[in-house]
C-alpha cells in the first residue's frame, strides 16, 4: 500500500509539471497536464474527472489532505493538530504527517515552519479559554474575538483593559527556532501565577 508520503511525492511531481492549476478545498483542477496523469492519479487512489476539453480535477473533498501552493498560503490555517495531512508547495517542498515535518519529502528535526504554526494556532486557543465573561472573579483575557482577531486584556489600571489588534493570517516565524517551547513556558507561568498578575507582568516584561 502507497504510504501517504509517497502519495505527496507523486501528487507534488504532477503539479510541477502542469502549467497552470487552482487549489480549492475539494479539488485541484488543472488547465494543462500530461496525458498519463489520470493513470498516475488512479496508481496513488485519487479520484478525477474531466471539466470540458482540456481541464481536469483532481478530487481531494474525501481525503484528510490539505494542499498549499507556498507558505503565504499555508500561513492561513486555522487548525493543525499532530494528525493534520500537510502538503506545500515549495520549491522545496514541506510535508506534515503523524507529527512529523519533512523537507523535499526527507524526514526533518530543524524546520519548525508547521511546528510553530500549530503552536500557535494553540496559544490563540489557550487565550479564548481564558477569557470570562463576567467580572464575578479576576481574569486576564477581559475578550477575544476570534473572528475580528481582536484580543483585551484586563489592565491594572483601574477599569483599564488592553486592546490588541492583529493579522489575520500566521505570521512568519523564523524556521530554525522552535517557539512553541516558549508558548509553553508562558502559558505554564499564567498557570502559576494566575494568583498574582502583577509579577507576571513584571516577568514577562523583561
Amino acid at each position: 500500500m502507497m504510504t501517504e508520503l509517497q502519495i505527496h511525492k507523486d501528487l507534488y511531481d504532477i503539479l510541477q509539471k502542469t502549467t497552470q492549476f487552482i487549489i480549492t478545498s475539494g479539488y485541484i483542477e488543472l488547465s494543462s497536464y500530461d496525458s498519463n496523469v489520470e493513470e498516475k492519479l488512479i496508481e496513488i487512489g485519487l479520484s478525477s474527472e474531466k471539466i470540458g476539453s482540456e481541464n481536469l480535477r483532481i478530487l481531494i473533498n474525501n481525503t484528510n489532505i490539505k494542499i498549499f501552493k507556498n507558505i503565504d498560503e499555508f500561513n492561513s490555517i486555522n487548525s493543525i493538530d499532530n494528525n493534520s495531512n500537510i502538503l506545500i508547495l515549495e520549491k522545496e517542498p514541506v510535508s506534515f504527517l503523524k507529527g512529523e515535518t519533512y523537507n523535499n519529502f526527507d524526514l526533518t528535526k530543524d524546520d519548525f515552519l508547521i511546528e510553530n504554526a500549530k503552536a500557535y494556532l494553540e496559544f490563540q486557543a489557550f487565550l479564548k479559554e481564558q477569557e470570562s465573561e463576567t467580572d464575578e472573579s479576576f481574569h486576564f483575557v477581559d475578550s477575544y474575538n476570534l473572528d475580528f482577531r481582536k484580543l483585551i486584556f484586563v489592565s491594572l489600571a483601574e477599569n483599564g483593559r488592553l486592546s490588541i489588534t492583529y493579522n489575520a493570517d500566521i505570521p512568519n516565524f523564523d524556521r530554525t527556532y522552535d517557539f512553541g517551547n516558549d508558548l509553553l513556558i508562558f502559558q505554564k507561568l499564567l498557570y502559576r501565577k494566575f494568583k498574582n498578575f502583577t509579577k507576571v507582568l513584571e516577568i514577562s516584561s523583561y
